[in-house]
């Protein structure tokens, strides 16, 4: 019973239909991925699908999820399974949600396609050739074309531009005015000959301190007095230790007269200077001169100018070193080289065009300062024309300033392809920065204008502004795909965790934050994200009111700042462990040398430097010499070892023990730490050691001291310096010992000591074994980027194997670049390249052994636009007013890039039509009835656009014409005809002119041309009388002669007959004027009389005397009308009889 009663009620469902209905369900335009598979799965249930079932709804899902953009995303997935399509169907989804609620965007998901039409025409044409300044040398030409894109600007020291248009001289008036006056304890106002620059790009090759004709210039030393001690960094000045206080008031670094000449020797001869120094209170100092030293600092190395100045103050070390990722935090604005951004619309998409929108009086001045500023970065251009155009919506921001955005809602947002990139979710943020504790924010300034705009995209962003309309050569704010394209390129920084404009870093400990930092912007610096500026930062701590500043030479003189938690503050002062490095005891020989090496460290993880300074401190007969006597250990360096060398006296008694202490000053915090250690007198064991650069042997002579007794074996202890201390027994009757398997350069301590029967030793402190030099390794980090066609920049860093000191490199550039360069130099610009032309790079390094293996990489140089033009090779006639164009491209050498379009031209009757071809051929229609149309054509790269090819005519024609019909020929004369006839009903082109065809009777045809354009008349003469003639005529176009028409005939008269015939027609003709004329006397009495039944009723007058008058007055006008109209008629009838 219950069995029935099921069926009747609920019936199971036909499993074909629930297939039916499962294969043509198709996701519905509001409807959610999670909502269409659950339908699916609901209907699944009844289809007997079985174990299938996910991968059957797999399949519908992709064959009808109902969107292109996620089914093609999962075409591409070669396994792909149930959870894994919908895995990557809902996120696309969300993706695009989340554009759609970003400001500015507007899904066009659920709006009604709007047509767009690609039209061209002259205003278009004019725009494109208005006038355009040139922001590097202020010509009326493209900055791309401009020849001085090289030159290097005289004010600034900058490349691409003049002194003359130099933005640098523009904003230093305004940023001098902006200064107190002197009086309140700021610098005077320097004189007019004089310029100030408060920083400097030096160029060891050519620096404007040793330019002895040039300008005086004043560089402004504003050192205030510090309640710290002065931070003193130790570096090697042409290979002398020299301390150096670093002074970031300073321009420029500046060296004593006195100190000069103790260095003398060492350093270059001083060359004059023209440069003037400004001190903060406004004196100035006249420097004696300027030299060029080679400084090393640790592992860096630069050529360093130095200012020689009266006096004998201590040697500054100016901020113009702290140039570390300067590029990228330039106040210019940056550029992204490698990624151009491209707006896509629908193709059936129309152009709206908005006026100006009214601007607030109190914003309107901020409105056009905005709109300046945007003109002279070159963010914007002004254009005379546009099809869209979008009204202008001012954003004010939280500094007063304004960002000027388009409302690009109600222009290209509703019909714009929105590229929905997936945008970083907030739980994938946290997660990128769980473990952290001190937290970093990189801004990517001016964030979207960093990405330049593709040229067919401009037109879409066009703004019309209160100024006129301008047009966005980057991607402007406002556009709803932008934020899927600024993460797209942004997420190349793999180590942060990037959202829009901002870089957010974690750092779990302190001492790795300038590591990730220095990762971060070194990538920037590499992809060329900044030709201008590209960040600004911060470093954000939990908690904390302690500010501290970590020191500008920490991370590159960027002014980064962060509050330190109270839990922390203790880090901020190092904690200092110093250790004797290889025996806890020193071995001190009278009358010998003896080494010790102490490794100092800093055992607290804290950010802050430490420096120090380091003393020996041992009694009289031992002289102590330091390798370094100022230590710097960066947070990321925690041990610095340095050697200390022991002279021993030869009155010290062999046994003594005596007490020695390593003291380290902290240069900030002014604390000292000792550190005591022990050193002990015994003989030595006299050592000599040759080596080679793989090997050395050790030789030695047994110790002459009678205490000792005979020596029964030796033993030989070698530190590598690398953590392996080897130790070897050698019998005491032998005196050497060879060392292999060393690498060159490298440097081992080697001891010894002496063993007797008698239980007495004798040994020598290690001594410093140091291999030959060796040919190095080949170089490592070889990268070359093209800057532009014609030049690049060839970068490297040092060998792995150095294998010695490296003296130079050698760089070449097949056929272009070959030279020297010594070992500060690890970047070079090479010039005179060729556009788009494959170069081979190859750099080696060499040591005083020789030099190394060269390292190769073949790179490309940038493209150029096209030297030549595309040749027409074939066209092909499709129908009256179209045909298809083929052409070959320029020569392979002077294309100069990869060929991105082709621009063709034609012309008609001075009538000019553009398009753009991505092929090798182009069907143009559209073009006037069998015309001729004049064409050239060009080829455009990246670089911009090549020259047009010669102009080539092409004359549409499709046959040849028809025959010319209603031929007609009467005899005008006993020797002429008169022909007639019409232009043919298929002329299939353009027709040249008619062939005329006549001859008599039983005679051959004689030929004549009619030239005349158009004419379909001709009055042939000089006939025969009385004779037959017969007469064909064809038209002639580009294609040939045409179709024959019937041949047609007629008799000529003779005189008398012709006579005859003249006169008949000149009676008829007076036949037919005399009707003419009878006709018109006709319409003239019907005129008369038509007027006279026209008689107007004459109101009634009480008094009859004014009724007469009016009656004679009406009667005399009739009269004065018969005549007029009589003499009128008798003057047409002699018309007519004339």
């Amino acid at each position: 019973m219950k069995d029935v009663l099921q069926k009747h009620f609920d019936p199971k469902p036909s499993p074909i239909v629930q297939r039916f209905k499962f294969h043509t369900r198709v996701r519905k335009q509001d409807e959610t991925v999670a909502t269409y598979v659950a339908e699916l799965r609901v209907i699944g249930e009844h289809c007997d699908f079985q174990d299938s079932l996910d991968a059957m709804i797999r399949d519908r899902l992709v064959c009808g999820i109902n969107s292109i953009r996620i089914q093609r995303r999962l075409l591409q997935e070669p396994d792909l399974d149930y959870d894994k399509a919908f895995q990557i169907a809902q996120a696309m989804e969300l993706a695009a949600h989340d554009v759609s609620d970003l400001p500015g965007s507007k899904s066009s998901q659920h709006q009604t396609p709007t047509p767009v039409h690609n039209l061209q025409n002259k205003k278009e044409s004019s725009h494109r050739q208005s006038k355009v300044e040139c922001y590097r040398c202020g010509g009326d030409h493209y900055a791309t074309k401009c020849k001085f894109i090289e030159a290097d600007c005289r004010l600034c020291g900058k490349k691409g531009h003049l002194a003359r248009v130099c933005r640098s001289r523009k904003e230093k008036p305004q940023q001098q005015r902006n200064h107190p006056k002197a009086k309140t304890g700021y610098p005077p106002q320097p004189q007019q000959n004089n310029r100030q620059h408060p920083t400097h790009n030096l160029d060891h090759k050519s620096h404007p301190l040793l330019m002895g004709d040039s300008d005086q210039e004043d560089y402004p030393l504003f050192t205030l007095p510090s309640a710290g001690k002065p931070i003193v960094v130790s570096v090697s000045v042409n290979k002398v230790d020299l301390s150096m206080e670093l002074d970031t008031g300073a321009s420029l670094s500046i060296m004593s007269k006195n100190t000069y000449s103790s260095l003398s020797s060492t350093l270059p001869p001083i060359s004059p200077s023209h440069v003037i120094l400004t001190t903060y209170t406004g004196e100035k100092i006249k420097p004696v001169g300027a030299i060029d030293v080679d400084v090393r600092y640790q592992s860096q190395t630069a050529t360093l100018p130095l200012v020689i100045v009266p006096g004998n103050g201590p040697t500054l070390l100016g901020r113009e070193v702290l140039q570390k990722h300067a590029p990228v935090f330039r106040s210019e604005l940056g550029k992204l080289w490698d990624f151009t951004a491209k707006i896509h619309v629908q193709s059936d998409a129309k152009p709206k065009f908005y006026r100006p929108r009214p601007v607030a009086l109190s914003l309107r001045q901020k409105v056009f300062d905005e709109i300046d500023r945007l003109r002279g970065l070159g963010v914007i251009t002004p254009v005379k024309y546009s099809e869209w155009a979008a009204p202008i919506v001012p954003i004010v921001k939280t500094d007063g300033s304004i960002r000027l955005c388009g409302d690009y809602k109600v222009t290209v947002n509703p019909v714009l392809l929105t590229d929905t990139y997936p945008l970083p979710r907030s739980e994938d943020l946290f997660a990128a920065l769980a473990g952290g504790k001190i937290f970093s924010k990189l801004d990517l300034k001016h964030a979207y204008l960093q990405i330049p705009l593709d040229e067919a995209s401009k037109k879409f962003t066009t703004i019309n502004t209160p100024k006129g309309l301008f047009q966005y050569e980057r991607l402007p704010f406002g556009v709803s795909s932008a934020p899927s394209l600024f993460q797209r390129d942004t997420h190349i920084f793999t180590l942060a965790s990037p959202q829009l404009s901002n870089i957010s870093l974690a750092h779990p400990l302190y001492l790795e934050i300038i590591n990730n930092l220095n990762n971060v912007l070194e990538y920037a610096v590499v992809s060329e994200c900044a030709s201008g500026g590209f960040l600004s930062g911060s470093i954000t701590l939990p908690s904390g009111s302690v500010q501290y500043q970590l020191r500008g030479h920490d991370i590159g003189g960027i002014p980064f700042t962060h509050a330190v938690p109270d839990s922390f503050v203790t880090f901020d002062t190092p904690s200092i462990q110093a250790q004797l490095k290889g025996k806890s005891t020193v071995v001190l020989n009278p009358g010998g040398t003896s080494i010790a090496r102490i490794a100092i460290s800093n055992i607290k993880s804290g950010p802050m430097m430490l420096q120090a300074n380091v003393s020996v401190v041992i009694q009289s007969e031992v002289s102590v010499g330091i390798g370094n006597t100022f230590i710097t250990i960066e947070p990321m360096r925690q041990e610095r070892e340095i050697q200390i060398a022991f002279i021993a006296s030869e009155s010290l008694a062999v046994d003594q023990i005596l007490p020695w202490s390593v003291v380290i000053l902290d240069a900030c915090s002014g604390e000292s730490t000792t550190v005591n250690f022990t050193a002990i007198v015994k003989p030595s064991v006299p050592l000599n050691v040759t080596s080679t650069s793989r090997s050395m042997i050790l030789e030695w002579s047994p110790p002459v001291d009678p205490t000792l007794g005979n020596i029964t074996h030796y033993v030989l202890t070698l530190d590598y310096t690398n953590g392996t201390i080897a130790t070897v027994n050698v019998s005491g009757d032998i005196n050497e010992y060879q060392v292999n398997e060393l690498s060159p350069y490298q440097q081992v301590y080697a001891s010894i000591v002496a063993h007797s029967d008698n239980g007495e030793t004798a040994e020598i402190a290690p001594i410093a074994v140091l291999t030959d030099q060796a040919e190095p390794g080949p170089v490592s980090r070889l990268a070359v980027r093209s800057i532009s066609g014609t030049s690049a920049y060839i970068s490297w860093s040092l060998p792995q194997e150095q294998n010695g000191i490296i003296v130079f490199y050698e760089v070449a550039v097949k056929g272009v670049y070959n030279e020297t360069h010594n070992s500060s130099v690890n970047i070079i610009n090479v010039h005179n390249l060729n556009p788009y032309t494959r170069y081979t790079a190859v750099v080696s390094a060499a040591t005083s052994a020789g030099k190394g293996q060269p390292t190769m990489l073949e790179f490309y140089s940038l493209e150029g636009a096209p030297t030549n033009s595309p040749s027409l090779t074939n066209y092909t006639i499709l129908t009256p007013t179209s045909f298809i164009i083929e052409w070959d491209p320029p020569p392979i050498p002077h294309r100069r890039g990869f060929i991105q379009h082709y621009t063709i031209q034609t012309e008609h009757r001075q009538k000019r039509n553009t398009y753009n071809s991505s092929t090798n051929s182009f069907n143009i229609t559209g073009l006037p009835e069998f015309s001729d149309i004049n064409v050239s054509i060009s080829a455009s790269t990246s670089a911009g656009q090549g020259p047009f090819s010669e102009v080539s005519v092409i004359h549409i024609v499709t046959g040849v014409a028809s025959a010319p019909h209603n031929f007609t020929a009467v005899a005008t004369s006993s020797s002429s005809v008169l022909l007639e006839w019409e232009h043919p009903k298929s002329p299939n082109g353009k027709i040249l002119h008619y062939q005329l065809y006549y001859k008599q009777y039983q005679a051959m045809y004689q030929t004549l041309n009619i030239t005349i354009e158009n004419v379909t008349t001709y009055h042939i003469q000089n006939l025969d009388e009385s004779k037959d003639y017969y007469f064909i005529i064809n038209a002639i176009n580009y294609a040939g002669k045409g179709e024959n028409s019937t041949e047609i005939h007629v008799s000529l008269p003779s005189s008398e007959n012709a006579l005859a015939i003249a006169l008949s027609v000149t009676f008829t003709c007076l036949v037919i004027l005399g009707l003419i004329h009878v006709a018109l006397v006709a319409v003239i009495m019907v005129h008369r009389a038509r007027i006279r039944t026209k008689g107007t009723k004459s109101p009634q007058m009480n008094d009859s005397e004014n009724y007469e008058k009016s009656e004679e007055e009406e009667r005399k006008k009739k009269q004065r009308g018969y005549v007029e109209e009589t003499v009128e008629m008798y003057e047409e009838i002699s018309k007519c009889n004339t």
